[in-house]
């Protein structure tokens, strides 16, 4: 008898991990709750019961270190599908999963800088620190994922969505590909324009095909980066060395296990987080308008002087 199994996506924000969760949610025996990590991290008494659907209502106060097993049991499902994009939580639920006995699946969802970098410039926000710091965590957090970029995802739904689901163990359905065509009774937050495609009941998949020319300048920027700066290429090395199409399918799932040095970064995170109460949990950036110049300025500071040097070398 096979493991029930607990699906992780995770990525940086806007990346398509809620449409990904949705796809996968349309196999049978899946249970999708979304974002729930993000309540869970809170004592009960602070998580907003607005944003908990009606199905998930009576599991508000349920305890984060057994709530995958309890929903799983409660709703009669094999598979739990969950893409709470909270670090601290993606790896402390990995291990309660696994404490529990159930089998474990992670994937990470990701765009390209430039194309993540337009998604975060509609809302006026700046692009690099948030990306740098969520893949440079999961790279080097000890937790075993694969990779799946979104540019492919949606240029060739049906290989992609085959091959994620022979990692997960689920059984593809062309239906996959409808995926706003379906409830979304248990899922907590997720994204605003997935609901969007619920809601009208039609949508199609696509990509970024062309850019509005206000974002030029910073395009040409991100491109830049992208080409020069050692972190995003460092970056892009370690996604690709995990990329779904490339790494063979784990009957057993995916393990937790960090050496001695990311395990002391992690508690080091987790113990300025909560000594000062910072938000660095979620890692979630300011979301300001700001111009394409203070863009650039930011994105050098914390790329580094390395790429300020290749700027004079190019």
């Amino acid at each position: 008898m096979k493991k029930r199994t607990v699906i992780r996506i995770f990525g940086a924000p806007r990346s398509g991990t809620t449409m990904l969760q949705q796809m996968l949610a349309g196999g049978p025996g899946t249970l999708a709750v979304g974002e729930i990590g993000n309540q869970l991290v809170r004592p009960p008494e602070r998580r907003q019961a607005d944003h908990w659907p009606p199905a998930m209502k009576p599991f508000i106060n349920i305890e984060a270190q057994t709530a995958h097993v309890q929903l799983l049991d409660h709703f009669g499902a094999h598979t739990i599908i969950d893409n709470s994009k909270n670090v601290f939580y993606v790896v402390d639920s990995h291990r309660w999963a696994l404490k529990s006995g159930l089998r474990v699946v992670n994937f990470l969802i990701y765009k390209q800088p430039v194309d993540w970098a337009y998604s975060m410039w509609k809302r006026g926000g700046s692009w690099n620190g948030m990306y740098l710091r969520h893949h440079l965590f999961h790279l080097h957090s000890g937790l075993e994922f694969v990779a799946v970029p979104y540019q492919e995802l949606v240029r060739n739904p049906r290989p992609m969505l085959e091959r994620i689901c022979v990692h997960a163990s689920l059984p593809y359905s062309p239906d996959m590909l409808d995926f706003w065509d379906r409830s979304l009774a248990t899922v907590i937050s997720g994204s605003a324009g997935v609901r969007k495609q619920h809601q009208r009941g039609h949508s199609k998949i696509v990509g970024q095909a062309t850019y509005p020319t206000d974002f030029e300048e910073t395009r040409q920027h991100v491109e830049h980066m992208t080409r020069t700066s050692p972190l995003l290429h460092h970056i892009r090395r370690g996604l690709l060395r995990r990329d779904v199409m490339r790494v063979a399918p784990s009957l057993h799932g995916h393990r937790y296990a960090p050496n001695p040095l990311q395990a002391l970064a992690f508690a080091t995170l987790r113990f300025v987080q909560q000594s000062l109460g910072i938000e660095m949990s979620s890692f979630r950036a300011r979301i300001q308008r700001t111009p394409s110049s203070s863009l650039r300025a930011s994105s050098r500071s914390e790329l580094g002087e390395s790429s300020h040097h290749s700027d004079k070398r190019s």
